[in-house]
């Protein structure tokens, strides 16, 4: 990521924190949220938040494929 941030790799790597920190904000949010439904929620329904984490492989494995792509389409 720094490589890209040519001109600004002390504010690329202060996003970079940013990004992670707010990761961990919304994922300690849902397990929150998620242990204190009342609708059936509870402990037993904490790795249905799990989902989260697989959306959030699937999208980062689209973005390589969309990135691979981009490069194929740019090298011709």
């Amino acid at each position: 990521m720094l490589n890209t941030a040519n001109e600004a790799p002390t504010l690329a790597s202060t996003l970079n924190i940013a990004a992670f920190n707010l990761g961990n904000a919304f994922g300690a949010y849902l397990g929150g949220v998620v242990i204190d439904m009342q609708l059936g929620g509870g402990l037993p329904a904490v790795p249905y938040a799990a989902l989260v984490t697989v959306a959030g492989i699937l999208f980062t494995l689209w973005g390589i494929r969309q990135h691979k792509n981009a490069s194929r389409a740019g090298s011709r």
